[in-house]
């Protein structure tokens, strides 16, 4: 199990996704940016 902040974040990009809010290339650039 990794610390809760990743499992939190996780579950916020795959609403996010869900919602259609952001692109596949957005999410992957805010992933880079973590």
């Amino acid at each position: 199990m990794s610390t809760p902040d990743k499992s939190n974040f996780n579950t916020i990009i795959q609403e996010i996704i869900k919602k259609s809010l952001f692109t596949e290339r957005q999410i992957e650039i805010i992933l880079k940016q973590k």
